[in-house]
């Protein structure tokens, strides 16, 4: 559970309690294979360019927001259940699944449209 009041500054937090566990690898270890394994059915599908930039966009607006969340003390991350390494305030595995997250959402939503197109659903 989090400790209130660190340092004397209200609305300031800290872990400092907790097993090491590394939660968020496993859910990126997930995430890849699921993008790994949708990849053949998306390849002519996928629009590059876009994804691109979408995923750029989507990196930047996250690492500003959550710089701006951890700056303030409005989010803080258990040391316990991270690899350790950060860029800046935010954990280096933070970064990885924002790398993952926008390639995750294509292959989601190409295999959901494969589906779709098999059972005759989505003729345009």
């Amino acid at each position: 559970m989090p400790e209130n009041n660190v340092d004397g500054k209200p609305g300031s937090f800290s872990y400092r309690h907790g097993q090491r566990r590394l939660y968020l690898v496993w859910w990126l270890l997930g995430v890849l294979i699921q993008v790994i394994a949708g990849l053949p059915f998306c390849l002519k599908k996928i629009q590059w360019k876009s994804l691109l930039w979408t995923t750029l966009v989507f990196l930047v607006i996250m690492t500003i927001s959550e710089t701006i969340a951890l700056h303030w003390g409005w989010w803080i991350w258990n040391e316990n259940q991270i690899w350790g390494v950060k860029i800046g305030l935010i954990p280096l595995e933070e970064f990885l699944l924002y790398f993952l997250v926008v390639p995750s959402l294509v292959v989601f939503q190409s295999w959901f449209q494969l589906l779709l197109d098999k059972l005759g659903v989505a003729k345009r």
